[in-house]
């Protein structure tokens, strides 16, 4: 396969990654908008025993932190926010390891952690695959975009898993306070 074929597709892959990642931070945002306002309406019921609604509250403020995080997913992250935002990032993935073995050119996780810093490595792991010596500035600007993109796909998707981890503990535990009320 020639290089150039190969790195479009990686291109063309890591966008799709971008658009799933951020199609999952929208359901998730909207999943959590809904359960809020169906909750707002409750804490405002007076029907309902102040408990229930300090319970109720207690749920709904919980659940504004997978909102917060999904809402994050998609803010631009400026020069000077960035530090703090792979600060952020690499807490996150404390979790996620990802071997160097076998090598997986197309996987966007893969190319943010091994080649991050490094688009001319990544480029040449390609063009030896490929048995290709030329180093066009077309390719060499595709490869840098092709870890730029990379890394946005990763930090959507590290973003996302935090999210989700929160949201079901957080659902988790209304629902098993909820059925020991149910009972009690």
């Amino acid at each position: 396969m020639n290089s150039e074929i190969f790195l479009e597709k990686v291109y063309s892959e890591i966008t799709e990654n971008i658009k799933f990642s951020e199609a999952k931070n929208a359901a998730l945002i909207t999943f959590n908008s809904t359960l809020i306002v169906l909750g707002g309406n409750m804490i405002f019921d007076r029907t309902i025993l102040s408990c229930y609604r300090v319970f109720i509250s207690f749920f709904l403020l919980t659940l504004g932190v997978p909102l917060v995080c999904a809402i994050f997913s998609f803010r631009a992250t400026t020069g000077s926010e960035r530090k703090l935002a792979c600060m952020i990032y690499d807490f996150l993935d404390k979790q996620n390891k990802i071997s160097a073995e076998p090598k997986k050119y197309m996987y966007f996780a893969y190319i943010y952690k091994y080649f991050a810093n490094d688009s001319s490595a990544y480029l040449q792991n390609i063009l030896s695959l490929t048995d290709q010596d030329q180093q066009s500035p077309l390719l060499q600007q595709l490869a840098i975009q092709i870890i730029d993109l990379s890394r946005i796909a990763y930090q959507k998707f590290t973003i996302f898993n935090f999210a989700m981890k929160i949201e079901f503990a957080v659902l988790g535990c209304f629902g098993i306070v909820s059925f020991i009320v149910l009972i009690f």
